[in-house]
C-alpha cells in the first residue's frame, strides 16, 4: 500500500525515526489525484514566488537562524535579470502570506513586477510558468497543470537566501523536480523549456487512506 509513494516518509527513516512508528495517511482534500498530466510550460503570463522571510521554528538548538527581509526583494531581482534577458518585460510575483506586501512594493521595480493577490488555485490555473523558492507550492502548481522550476541560489557555504542550507527534495537529490541554483542555471533551464515530472505529486501525495487509522485503533 506504501511502496510506490512515502518519499517524506523515507526522509523521517533516513534521518534516524523508527520505520514502524511513521505512519502515512494522506490528507482529505486529496480524494482523487490524477495520475497523469500534461503541464503548461511557456512564457505568456509567469509567477515567480519568492523566498520567505520568515522562519516559524529553528531546527536546531545550537544554531539559530536570522532572516534577513531583503533576501526576498532581491530573489526577485535575480530573477528579473534573468526574464528580461529573454525579453520577458512583465511578471506576476505572490511573495509569502507572512509578507508585508505594502513594504515589499517600493523596492521593487513596477514595471516589471505585478502584484498576484488572487486565491492560490486561481492564481496558478491562469499561470503558464512557476518559478518559485523550496515550498510545497510546487506540488499545488503540478496539479493545476502547471510546470514548476525551483530557483533556489545558496553561497559557497550552500546556505539559501532563507539562512538554510536545502532538504529533500529541494537539495538536488530529486531527479524529477528541475532546480537551479544560480541564474545561469535558471535561463539554461527556461530556455530548454525543463520540465518537473508531474509524476513527483505521487511520490510525496497520497490519497486519504482511513485503512491506515482505524490499523492504529484496531
Amino acid at each position: 500500500m506504501w511502496e510506490h509513494v512515502k518519499k517524506i516518509r523515507k526522509n523521517y527513516i533516513d534521518v534516524g525515526f523508527e520505520p514502524s512508528k511513521v505512519k502515512v495517511v494522506g490528507h482529505p482534500i486529496y480524494k482523487k489525484l490524477e495520475k497523469e498530466k500534461t503541464l503548461r510550460s511557456d512564457l505568456s503570463d509567469i509567477l515567480i514566488i519568492p523566498v520567505s522571510s520568515v522562519t516559524w521554528h529553528q531546527h536546531t538548538y545550537n544554531k539559530p537562524v536570522v532572516n534577513d527581509p531583503s533576501m526576498v526583494v532581491l530573489y526577485l531581482y535575480k530573477v528579473q535579470k534573468v526574464l528580461m534577458r529573454l525579453g520577458i518585460k512583465k511578471a506576476r510575483y505572490r511573495p509569502h502570506p507572512s509578507i508585508n506586501k505594502k513594504w515589499m512594493y517600493p523596492f521593487l521595480d513596477s514595471d516589471f513586477y505585478v502584484l498576484d493577490s488572487e486565491a492560490l488555485t486561481t492564481s496558478l490555473n491562469k499561470s503558464s510558468l512557476v518559478i518559485g523558492a523550496n515550498s510545497t507550492v510546487v506540488l499545488e502548481a503540478l496539479m493545476q497543470g502547471v510546470n514548476y522550476i525551483a530557483f533556489d541560489p545558496k553561497d559557497k557555504d550552500g546556505v539559501n537566501m532563507s539562512g538554510y542550507k536545502a532538504v529533500p527534495p529541494f537539495d538536488g537529490s530529486e531527479e524529477k523536480l528541475m532546480m537551479a541554483e544560480d541564474e545561469f542555471e535558471l535561463e539554461k533551464m527556461i530556455k530548454a523549456n525543463a520540465m518537473t515530472d508531474y509524476t513527483i505529486v505521487h511520490d510525496f501525495i497520497q490519497e486519504f487512506d482511513l485503512t491506515v487509522l482505524k490499523d492504529l485503533i484496531n
